[in-house]
């Protein structure tokens, strides 16, 4: 075996370990949002109709939902949670009896209900 063809395997195998720790950290850091686990009831409003729900994770960017009723992805819903008010969402993805979705915030509203949400955060610690 050359030296020359040991070296370029070498090259090889550590370009696969890096772009294996590449996916690894891009995997990791989807999430731009802390996430915290937590079960609350909330209200689902969907085409002017109120459905209960129960709230599994939730960060400022969206949240996961236990729901009977699972509507399309891509769906405007209004998500009603105690102490936060009506936000507004868009499902993402369908579970079964489950959604996540992610919340139509603006920067300013988006830092607000971050600040809400540490302290439901902390307070279901």
């Amino acid at each position: 075996m050359s030296a020359a063809w040991q070296s370029s395997d070498f090259g090889a195998r550590a370009l696969r370990r890096d772009a294996a720790r590449h996916v690894r950290l891009s995997v990791a850091e989807r999430r731009e949002f802390k996430r915290g686990l937590v079960a609350l009831h909330v209200n689902l409003k969907i085409n002017g109709e109120t459905f209960s729900a129960e709230l599994l994770d939730i960060s400022a960017g969206g949240a996961q939902l236990r729901c009977s009723i699972v509507p399309r992805d891509g769906a405007k819903i209004d998500v009603e949670v105690s102490g936060f008010g009506l936000v507004r969402a868009c499902v993402v993805r369908r579970l079964p009896k489950a959604i996540a979705v992610e919340f139509d915030l603006t920067e300013l509203q988006r830092a607000e209900f971050a600040e809400k949400l540490d302290r439901l955060l902390t307070a279901h610690a």
